[in-house]
């Protein structure tokens, strides 16, 4: 299918948020991405990209980070306004399905299905109780920062914000210390695991850790 781009907005150094317009209506889950097929310098490329905006709204959202040596991702953050770009999609099984308590675990670009979540939790007005523990290296680098942020103030989340290269309210990877801090007032909550693979790793073997169910976990890695 055929997708248009219709909006772009930095986010942080290196990262842009893409806005597109589906050539036709596109039911999926919040969680779930999609695959992106161009021509990159001649060659025929293609990447995967979760969703990060709600699928309950007329268009669709990704958020791609530069990578090293970039070039599949430099190539969508150079795309212009009306420029079409064939999509294939949705897949995956990590997506969300009404719950009443979540907790949301997310590393750099690993947030971007947990933004789709949290927006999908707000556009159907559902009493989910959501924590959200996001890591990154530096506060310039928080994705989504300023939304972020006001959710919290509105009382929609429960946002806690650690950083690895920078002192903040919290400091450091995230950790069995902070986990146990965070989840002490949510009963049997259903976990979101998202970002690099040794985070997501590291992360569910904590939870197990502290007696989390298996059936209670998803997590997506992003390499």
């Amino acid at each position: 299918m055929e997708w248009i781009v219709t909006d772009k907005k930095t986010e942080t150094p290196g990262t842009k948020t893409i806005r597109f317009k589906p050539n036709k209506p596109i039911n999926f889950k919040p969680g779930q991405y999609f695959v992106f097929h161009d021509l990159v310098d001649w060659l025929e490329d293609c990447r995967a990209y979760s969703a990060s905006s709600s699928p309950l709204r007329d268009y669709i959202e990704i958020t791609v980070k530069l990578v090293p040596n970039p070039h599949f991702s430099k190539h969508l953050h150079e795309l212009r306004t009306n420029q079409p770009i064939e999509v294939r999609g949705p897949y995956g099984q990590f997506y969300f399905e009404e719950a009443k308590d979540i907790v949301l675990i997310g590393a750099g670009s690993g947030i971007a299905p947990l933004r789709a979540i949290i927006q999908y939790i707000q556009d159907k007005q559902l009493s989910t109780n959501v924590t959200l523990i996001y890591s990154a290296k530096t506060s310039q680098l928080v994705i989504y920062k300023k939304e972020l942020e006001d959710l919290e103030k509105q009382g929609k989340l429960h946002l806690y914000i650690t950083l690895t290269q920078e002192k903040g309210q919290y400091t450091g990877r995230i950790s069995h210390d902070l986990i146990k801090q965070v989840i002490p007032g949510v009963a049997k909550p259903e976990f979101f695991i998202c970002g690099p693979p040794k985070m997501v790793k590291k992360t569910e073997e904590i939870l197990e850790q502290i007696g989390v169910p298996k059936k209670h976990i998803k997590k997506e890695a992003f390499a």
